[in-house]
């Protein structure tokens, strides 16, 4: 089973017509695989804005080292040193992870990417110390460790 652990932490401002689609990133650890690529949609501004009310996009671009036969993915943001977990509908990795499993070891890039609400409860905060997203994959024994050092900002919706 495998852990793909997404570390977010604070989202910034609306801005139009242009799009950033490569956000910075750090590996924190994977053992069983690399992570190639990540996109936030939408994503206007670096470090990327998180609006409440609305749903954002993550996509992941990875290669594994290890046969892959199941696996969940979890989400959290650090604000203040505090995780905030980011609740998925469905945290299996496989449903939303193409070609599908079973993963086979591999150059070819895997994409998992899944829809996120950014919940109205989430609480509004800037945060300016770096502008990337941690992101791991990880044995689902081992659980998985993540320190986000994201910027991130939540800020009410347009509506």
């Amino acid at each position: 089973m495998l852990y793909l652990a997404i570390s977010l932490i604070t989202l910034l401002q609306l801005t139009e017509g242009h799009r950033i689609v490569r956000t910075v990133f750090k590996d924190c650890g994977s053992v069983l695989g690399r992570i190639k690529r990540v996109e936030v949609n939408p994503c206007d501004t670096r470090p990327c804005t998180l609006y409440k009310n609305e749903m954002t996009q993550i996509t992941l671009g990875f290669v594994t080292e290890m046969p892959i036969d199941n696996g969940t993915a979890v989400v959290h943001g650090i604000v203040e040193y505090i995780p905030i977990y980011f609740p998925l509908d469905n945290p299996g990795l496989c449903e939303f992870t193409k070609p599908t499993c079973p993963l086979e070891p591999s150059v070819s890039e895997f994409t998992y990417s899944v829809h996120i609400p950014v919940l109205p409860t989430y609480p509004s905060l800037v945060s300016r110390s770096s502008s990337h997203f941690d992101v791991c994959l990880e044995p689902e024994r081992k659980r998985f460790r993540a320190s986000a050092d994201d910027d991130v900002t939540v800020e009410e919706g347009l509506n």
